[in-house]
């Protein structure tokens, strides 16, 4: 079944692609500006635990990519998609038009927290203290909603 992007699914996926490039960007302008000692890893509270080399801060872009990459691939293949319901000739496209949006946001979600995480890196700054707790209401409250609507559909 061939599934036709909607508008709004449409500038979410331009918006992450442009955030995803301006990420390289970034990464290839500031390179020579960062430290030669960066935050490799953060505690619950956003401070910095440990301290690695200044070539780590390709990690979380590499990480980046291969999550988009990822989630892309796996938007246009709804049969291997795990649907919390029995998929019917009556539900199929509305399900599939609602696992597809959320896969659509979890990457912009996901391909925007890399992108602070990089940005903060580079600087050898911590994260906020609201980082984790902002990360985990938006990625579990959007698998949350879109699970909501796909029962109700």
């Amino acid at each position: 079944m061939k599934q036709i992007y909607t508008k709004t699914q449409i500038i979410i996926e331009a918006s992450t692609l442009i955030i995803l490039l301006s990420l390289f960007a970034y990464v290839m302008i500031n390179w020579d500006m960062v430290p030669e000692k960066i935050p490799s890893h953060f505690n619950f509270q956003g401070q910095i635990d440990s301290w690695s080399n200044k070539n780590m801060i390709l990690f979380p872009v590499s990480v980046s990519l291969f999550l988009y990459l990822l989630l892309t691939v796996a938007s246009f293949y709804p049969s291997m998609w795990n649907i919390p319901v029995k998929i019917t000739e009556e539900n199929r496209v509305r399900a599939y038009h609602y696992t597809r949006n959320m896969i659509i946001i979890l990457k912009l979600e996901l391909v925007s927290v890399f992108a602070y995480i990089t940005f903060q890196t580079s600087k050898a700054e911590m994260l906020s203290e609201y980082f984790l707790p902002v990360f985990l209401i938006l990625i579990f409250g959007t698998i949350a909603i879109h699970t909501v609507l796909i029962y109700k559909s």
